[in-house]
Parts: structure tokens; sequence; C-alpha cells
């Protein structure tokens, strides 16, 4: 492949993308396209548009699974991306010696790549660019980018938000500390408050003996002759309606007064005799309900008992591991172990219209991705107390010399056959390396520290409007070494 048609491949590729992302950021100013409406779109394509691409290409992209063996690499390189980026980020941090809590917000939101929708946006464009990935690039591209969220969406979960959530315990603990502090000095303030309020009641009491102003005699006698007339009064009104209850009772009619409580009485005893009946049907229910009760909470103390033992940023991983583009993923590769049900739903087989009706969902995943992309960036460089040169020099080394060092490597395996000598293979891994941060940063910080929300969202600008050149000439390197081997 020549150099000038790589180029005009590449330049092809971005320019999509810059299209679709452009036009995300106009909407924010001409549709309304807010921060509200992009938080649930962006539900909306997590779970419904970006699952079904990922079990569609993970599903159709290999025959058995033993070629998923011969993928071994990519989680490797999930690690020796993350490894690379992460500690030379936070060097860069501790040479400029910012402050332990920015330190983090600046490591968080530009060490971890975005890992599945600009690869999954590339490899889309490229494929209908060139025709150097052969036929199903695009279904193999997006199954190696499926493998490779394994392991990278499992760093960032139980790594990277351990790694951010110290903020949020420090700033707690500070937040305590000062309610404590608080505290004990309004407890401080009551206390003299109430040793003032009794030594005024002392210093009255003695000015009351010394002008001696006791209780007068006649206000006793006043409120005893008081007391005693309002008796009189209350005796005197009950023995009236004592003698007004006699009178109604002898003026009725003794016969219907006996009706009445024969009546009253056989009414008794027939709920007495149809109480037991009552009860006995409702006796199983009864002790089928506490045993249910009984069991479910023997299982939540056993659960409970379990979970005490697993460290919390385990826990708090294996619940962000289960989100729908990864269950997505091993649902794919559980239809790769049963072939027979994959063929039925996508190989022209009795079902394969809903193999198609999921490809049709998953095909705006993309557009959709690249759309929201553009309405978050609409806020631009909020600010921050970060120095220019600083984010200069970060971006720098994570986004040119790492990308550097990674494509190295990758290509010193796939060179000597280490690798699978797909070409789509080598893109993958290549792209993934030189991807900008991830934007699950800037929400993952908004909910942990939201006092880092200026410098995240500065960071992140930076990062994307620099990816424009940065992936630019990653992507046409990679295709220049592709075609230097091929």
């Amino acid at each position: 492949m020549e150099p000038l048609l790589i180029i005009v491949s590449t330049f092809n590729a971005i320019f999509k993308l810059v299209v679709i992302s452009v036009a995300g950021f106009l909407a924010t100013y001409t549709a309304h396209f807010d921060t509200t409406i992009r938080r649930g779109y962006s539900t909306l394509v997590f779970q419904y548009f970006v699952p079904a691409i990922i079990f569609t290409q993970t599903a159709t992209s290999v025959e058995r699974i033993n070629t998923l063996a011969d993928w071994w690499y990519l989680p490797i390189s999930a690690i020796l991306i993350n490894g690379l980026a992460f500690p030379s980020i936070f060097f860069v941090a501790k040479i400029f010696k910012l402050d332990r809590l920015t330190t983090r917000v600046f490591v968080y939101a530009i060490s971890f790549g975005n890992t599945m929708y600009i690869p999954l946006a590339l490899v889309d464009s490229i494929t209908s660019e060139t025709t150097l990935f052969g036929l199903n690039g695009k279904d193999r591209g997006g199954a190696y980018i499926c493998t490779f969220l394994l392991m990278s969406t499992l760093i960032y979960w139980v790594f990277g938000y351990s790694f951010i959530q110290k903020n949020q315990i420090e700033t707690e603990n500070i937040e305590n500390d000062e309610n404590i502090v608080i505290t004990a000095t309004t407890l401080n303030n009551d206390s003299l408050i109430e040793e003032n309020k009794q030594n005024e009641d002392v210093i009255n009491t003695f000015k009351a003996v010394l002008n001696d102003k006791q209780p007068s005699e006649e206000y006793e006698m006043k409120e005893e002759i008081k007391n005693n007339e309002i008796k009189e009064n209350e005796s005197t009104s009950n023995d009236n309606k004592k003698s007004q209850s006699s009178f109604e009772l002898t003026t009725n009619d003794p016969s219907k007064i006996e009706e009445h409580s024969i009546i009253n009485d056989s009414e008794i005893d027939n709920t007495k005799i149809n109480q037991p009946s009552s009860s006995t049907n409702f006796t199983y229910f009864k002790l089928i309900q506490q045993s249910s009760k009984r069991i479910i909470a023997q299982l939540k103390s056993i659960c409970s008992i379990v979970l005490s033992y697993i460290p919390l940023p385990i826990k708090r991983g294996i619940k962000n591991l289960c989100t729908p583009p990864t269950i997505a993923t091993l649902l794919g590769i559980l239809l790769i172990l049963m072939y027979p049900v994959r063929d039925l739903l996508f190989n022209d087989g009795k079902l394969a219209v809903i193999g198609r009706s999921l490809k049709y969902l998953g095909s705006a995943a993309v557009i959709s991705a690249l759309f929201i992309l553009g309405g978050n960036l609409s806020t631009g460089p909020k600010g921050g107390n970060i120095k220019w040169y600083v984010i200069v020099i970060a971006l720098f080394v994570r986004m040119v010399v790492v990308p550097v060092i990674c494509i190295g490597i990758h290509f010193t395996l796939w060179w000597y056959n280490i690798i699978p000598s797909d070409p789509m293979y080598f893109f993958v891994v290549c792209i993934e390396s030189c991807t900008p941060p991830a934007l699950n940063s800037a929400i993952v910080v908004n909910i942990v520290y939201p006092k880092g929300n200026e410098q995240c969202s500065s960071l992140l600008f930076w990062a994307y409007l620099t990816s424009l050149f940065t992936l630019s000439i990653g992507m046409i390197g990679t295709l220049q070494l592709i075609s230097y081997k091929c």
C-alpha cells in the first residue's frame, strides 16, 4: 500500500469521526442536547446499542473456541499499556509536586484509555476505506476489541476506581474531623450557657430572700377555694348524668332489651364457633411464610459472612464488571462454544432474523457514541489549578511516548510471528495504545470526587484535541508497518 493511499485512508477515517463529533457539539447549542439528555442517551447506548454490536461481532468472528487461545496477547497488551501509562503519568505528577488529591485526579483522568468507542469507530471507518484487512475485517476487529476489553475493564474498575476513591475517603475523613471540632465547640458553648443560667438563678434566689418576696398566704388561700369550687361542680354534673341514664333505662321496653341481649348472645356464640375454622384455613399459609422467612434470613446471613471476607475494591470491581458490554462479550464467547445455536441465529439458520436484528441494533452504537462524545466536549476546559505546561508534558508522555514504546513491542512480536499474523490483530493492539483517555473518568470523578470536575474536564478536553493529531500519526505508522510486512 502506497504512503499516499495510507494518508488518504487515515484522513478519511478520522474525518468521518470528526464530522459526527462536531454534529454532537453543535447539537448542544441548536437542539438542546444538554447534560441531562446526554446522560440518558449514554445510558441507552451503553445498555442496548454497544452490547448488541459486541455480542454479534464476538459470536460471529471465530468458528471454534480454540481460536481464542491464539489471542492470548490481547489481555497481556492491556496490562502492558496500562503498566506503562499509569507509572509514567504518576511520575510526571510527582516531578511537578502536585498535591495528593490533585495527583490522583491528574493520573486517573489521563492514564486509562478509551478502549471501546474510539477503537470500534476506527475499525468501522478504516475497513470501509481499504481492503488491506480482507473479508470480515470489521467483525474480526470487533472481536479483538471485545477480548481486549475483558482485561482493560478489569484494570479500570478494580485498580483505577479504587485509586480515585482514595480522594473520597480522605475528604470524608477531613469533613468528619471538622464536624467533630464543630460539635465540640458547640458543646462547650452550650455548657457555658447552662452555667451562666444556673448562676443567674442562684443570684435571683438570693435577691428574693433579701427582699423578703416570699409567696403570700392570701394567694394560697384563693387557690384552695378555686379548687374546691371546681370539685363541687364536677360532682353535681356526674350525679345528673347518672339520674338521666337510670330514667332512660326504666322507660324503655324490657322485652326489646331482652331480645337485643339474646341476639347479641347468639351472635357471640356463632363467632366463637366459626373462629376455629377461619384460623385453620390460614395455618398452613402462616407456616410456609414463616419457614420461607427463616430460610431467606439464613441465606442472607451466610452471604453477608462470605462477603465480609472479600475486600471492598474487589467487591466493587466484580459489581462494575457486570456491565452490559462485558456480559455481551461473555455471551458471545458462550455462543462460540455452542456453535450449533450460533449457526442457527447468525449463519443463515432458521432464526437468522434474530441475528440480523441484533446487527441492525448494534449499527447505531458507533455513531451514537461519537455524537455523545462531541456533546461532552462542548463544555470546553473549565479551568483547574494544574499548570498548562504540566498538562502538555503529561499528554506528550501518554499519547506519544507510551504509544511509540507499545507499538515497537507489538511490531517485534508480530514480525517474529509470536502473535497472530492477522493485520487486523496488529492494527487493534496498536490503536488501543494510541487512544485518548476514557470519557468514563469524568463520570466517575463527578460521583466520587466532585471537587475535581473542573480539572478532569480540562484534561479530557485538551487530550481529545491532541488525539486528532496523535491518532492520525499512529494510524499512518501502523498502516505503514502492515504494508511493509504484508
